[in-house]
């Protein structure tokens, strides 16, 4: 994230920004939409960065839907060519927007929200309906091999919907929440999710690619969506570096750009590739 290439350039009381961004959830119906761009290309790639607030309607802004597999056109990718944004519309300081960039995948991440965990019903004390409803349809209430995925899925709801509660309690009783503590969450969602998905599948058996009215519906969605918390918000790997680094202790992976302008990483790339 900290590598992007979109630029702002200041002009008198406004900023030209220029770039291109991608995944923005609900871009085609907002008004505003955030957007980090870099202002200093002789920083190293985490400083020189600022946020900003720019109105989707600005001349130079167009919003391209993407569609996903399952038809939806949740996200988009906007092109930005030399979009004027007042200076009022930073968000936090000049050059200091991976702060902000912090803060916002804390959030991302389940923390500082009312239902941070975002649990299906199954996550409480009782199973999740829709699974008893699923196997009742496929005519598999009394299949061994049905209840065993039931009982496997509302075991791991259940630990899942208890480490939720803990890590949310870490976060509120924290004056600055760490985004590791958070990443233990999102990581355990993004390899959760997949595992559910399948196992609901294989309840229904057939009924969920081929169905009729509601049945089996929820589950092919489901399933087809299982992937989205294991890429969004930071994939599986990254939650593994960001526990391993920030609570754990372990030693940070090997970085040839540390600490070097982000000019001159981007320099010492192109050569690479040339030489390559």
């Amino acid at each position: 994230m900290a590598g992007i290439t979109t630029r702002a350039v200041r002009d008198g009381d406004e900023w030209l920004i220029t770039g291109s961004k991608i995944w923005t959830s609900g871009a085609s119906y907002a008004d505003y939409g955030m957007c980090l761009a870099r202002t200093n290309w002789d920083a190293p790639k985490h400083r020189g960065l600022t946020w900003f607030a720019v109105p989707l309607r600005a001349v130079g802004v167009t919003i391209q839907p993407i569609r996903e597999i399952t038809g939806d056109a949740e996200f988009c990718q906007e092109f930005l060519d030399e979009v004027r944004v007042s200076a009022d519309e930073v968000i936090g300081e000049v050059d200091q927007g991976w702060t902000v960039a912090q803060t916002m995948l804390l959030v991302e991440r389940g923390a500082g929200r009312d239902d941070p965990l975002n649990m299906p019903p199954a996550q409480a004390a009782e199973i999740d309906p829709f699974l008893l409803e699923l196997a009742q349809a496929a005519g598999r209430a009394g299949d061994p091999v049905a209840r065993q995925a039931i009982a496997r899925i509302h075991t791991a709801d259940w630990a899942r919907g208890e480490l939720g509660r803990r890590i949310t309690g870490l976060l509120r009783s924290s004056d600055k929440p760490a985004a590791g503590i958070a990443s233990y969450w999102k990581l355990a969602a993004g390899v959760h999710d997949p595992l559910r998905a399948r196992l609901v599948m294989e309840i229904g058996q057939g009924m969920p690619l081929v169905w009729r009215g509601d049945d089996g519906r929820r589950a092919a969605l489901d399933y087809l969506n299982s992937r989205v918390w294991s890429i969004a918000g930071g994939s599986n790997e990254m939650q593994r570096n960001a526990i391993s680094e920030r609570v754990l202790g372990l030693p940070r992976e090997p970085s040839f750009d540390r600490g070097k302008p982000f000019s001159e990483v981007l320099h010492n790339a192109r050569r690479w590739l040339e030489n390559t």
